[in-house]
């Protein structure tokens, strides 16, 4: 796997926050409201810890007011209808409006500022007139912030709020690293704190202050980095049927779809572990004790499923991610968590970030081996998009295999092994592939030849039952979709009710099952869990829960841990083969890790 070189560690520039303190001068915009309270709270702590100054802003809408009073003058009753009155009221009016609101937004910064006291830390107060939002946004592109302190709800919060409005537009426009308070009663001493990982270097600069977070208040830090193996199921059911003939074999359908399937996938994982892999290289560098964990499925789905069992003090990620582009306000992983985490997030906004602070993996990133020429003219007559990651996997499987160089016969066996029969017959690997397929053209109309395979699958009626019970209608075509090509994959008869288990759960889509609590593991137990690569093992956790709450089992010991298992091995075997050692160590009988 090749990835994205960054230079020397003494070629990196530190920035000021590395060296010194982490956050120097923080804007409160305060309204009373509960959340923000909890926001001085913690904003009060930072400060302690880092000298910081604090800046209390209130922002009061007069003019807003004024304009809504003109707006009323017509519903007034008649004797006020005179210009005499009407002039008469608008200056009580305005002088009402005008003093009560600044004697309102002064109130609420002499509530600050008694914190303040009470913590011998001195508040600076800020009044402004206008829109809320584009005020505080103004202040905080003109000013030298380096973190802004908000509730994410204010006191027009209901039932359906997801996030209160002006914390969602300031969040927008402005670049400045911003706390969105969201619980009551939580601290960052002694806390925990997930951090989301993906290749950006925005992340990276998000996981270097989450450890110094941790350095300072005595946390605990868990990185999660996610992939989404089962987009493409979604995308090449949509445009299944809605290319042409000809559009068909320009795209090359088929073979797009079992290269993405079988290659591109399974290269997001590595891509994923390698990113796990840095942020625990940092971690060792920085001093501080860090887990990591892959979650397979719609990245900010399943991080916020994460917290929904978890319950972390503190969620860190970065404004944007691998994606961004220039113009850009936020990534959409960010904006789903900020609107729909419940847990207080800090959105990082990184917006110094360069290449370099993402961290070289010399240990994962190998040196490329040799090619004979021959072989290196097969493995470009794969598609141009799947070369790379078809070259890395023919390479990690030679190397697995003790060899330090590829030729024409090792690359043969590897490529039957990794590519789907469409991608063979592409790359010309079997003549009697292409004798089949002669036939075929000759045997079939234009349109039979454009659908790629029959999708008709026999499914047990318990099968049945599960899907059309706990997967919501909208999903349950794709879900489906993936359960077939799952089981025939797997070279299954006919889906069944295992197949549906592991693939919904996987897709995200596990229905009236919710949020599970975790199932007690004996001692016995949790060592044969061990066995499992460090990377895989609490999806694989979830994976022997789920299977054993089906069987009824209500606790886990050694040997139900050791046949469930060989039950999610043999689940992934298809895949295992082609991944060169895909969850290894889960193999059942009490088989030794790799074995």
């Amino acid at each position: 796997m090749t990835l994205t070189p960054a230079p020397t560690a003494e070629a990196t520039p530190a920035r000021s926050w590395q060296s010194g303190p982490l956050y120097r001068k923080l804007l409160i915009p305060t309204d009373n409201s509960e959340m923000c309270h909890e926001g001085i709270s913690w904003a009060i702590e930072f400060a302690r810890e880092w000298e910081a100054t604090l800046v209390g802003n209130h922002v009061y809408a007069a003019r807003l007011h004024d304009d809504r009073f003109r707006q009323l003058e017509v519903g007034l009753p008649a004797r006020f209808q005179t210009d005499e009155e009407i002039t008469r009221q608008r200056k009580i009016h305005d002088k009402l409006i005008e003093q009560g609101l600044i004697l309102i937004s002064d109130s609420f910064l002499d509530v600050l500022n008694k914190r303040g006291e009470e913590n011998n830390l001195k508040i600076e107060r800020k009044l402004m007139e206008g829109i809320h939002f584009e005020q505080l946004a103004k202040d905080v592109n003109s000013g030298d912030y380096d973190l802004v302190v908000m509730g994410g709800h204010g006191i027009g919060q209901v039932k359906r709020s997801q996030l209160g409005s002006v914390t969602s537009r300031v969040a927008r426009l402005i670049t400045a690293d911003m706390l969105v308070m969201k619980q009551k009663g939580r601290s960052l001493r002694g806390g925990r704190i997930l951090v989301c990982v993906d290749s950006s270097a925005y992340c990276f600069v998000a996981l270097r202050k989450a450890l110094r977070l941790a350095q300072t208040f005595g946390a605990t830090v868990h990185a999660v980095g996610a992939f989404d193996p089962f987009y493409h199921y979604a995308a090449f059911n949509n445009i299944r049927y809605v290319l042409s003939f000809q559009a068909g074999k320009v795209f090359k359908f088929e073979e797009q779809e079992e290269l993405h399937n079988n290659i591109i996938d399974r290269g997001l994982k590595k891509v994923c572990e390698a990113n796990l892999m840095r942020a625990e290289k940092v971690a060792k560098e920085e001093g501080v004790p860090l887990t990591s964990e892959v979650l397979v499925g719609k990245p900010f789905n399943k991080i916020l499923e994460w917290c929904e069992k978890e319950n972390p003090d503190l969620v860190v990620i970065g404004r944007w991610g691998a994606h961004h582009v220039e113009g850009g306000d936020m990534g959409s992983n960010t904006e789903n968590l900020l609107r729909q985490c419940e847990c207080n997030l800090l959105v990082v906004g990184a917006a110094d970030a360069r290449p370099f602070d993402i961290p070289t993996l010399e240990e994962y990133e190998e040196d490329p081996l040799e090619w004979d020429d021959d072989a290196l003219k097969l493995i470009l007559r794969a598609p141009p998009f799947a070369q790379a990651m078809a070259k890395a996997s023919v390479e990690e499987y030679a190397r697995k295999e003790g060899h330090s160089r590829i030729t024409l016969d090792l690359l043969h066996g590897a490529l039957m092994g990794i590519l789907p029969p469409s991608a063979k017959h592409l790359m010309g690997l079997e003549a009697e592939d292409r004798k089949i397929a002669e036939a075929r053209k000759s045997a079939r109309s234009p349109i039979e030849e454009y659908v790629p395979h029959e999708r008709a699958f026999p499914w047990t009626q318990d099968a049945l039952d599960r899907v059309n019970n706990r997967v919501p209608a909208f999903v349950r075509p794709i879900a489906m979709l993936a359960m077939e090509r799952y089981a025939r994959e797997r070279q299954l008869t006919e889906v069944t009710l295992d197949v549906t288990i592991e693939v919904a759960k996987r897709l995200g889509y596990a229905g009236d099952d919710g949020v599970q609590k975790s199932m007690p593991w004996t001692d016995e137990a949790l060592v044969r869990l061990e066995r499992v690569p460090k990377f895989e093992r609490p999806m694989v956790r979830e994976m022997v829960e789920s299977l054993a709450r089906d069987a009824g089992h209500s606790a886990i010991n050694y040997e139900l841990a050791d046949e469930m298992l060989g039950k999610v091995r043999a689940m992934w075997e298809a895949q295992s083969d082609g991944a060169f050692g895909y969850f290894k160590g889960m193999g059942g009988n009490g088989g030794k890790e790799g074995s």
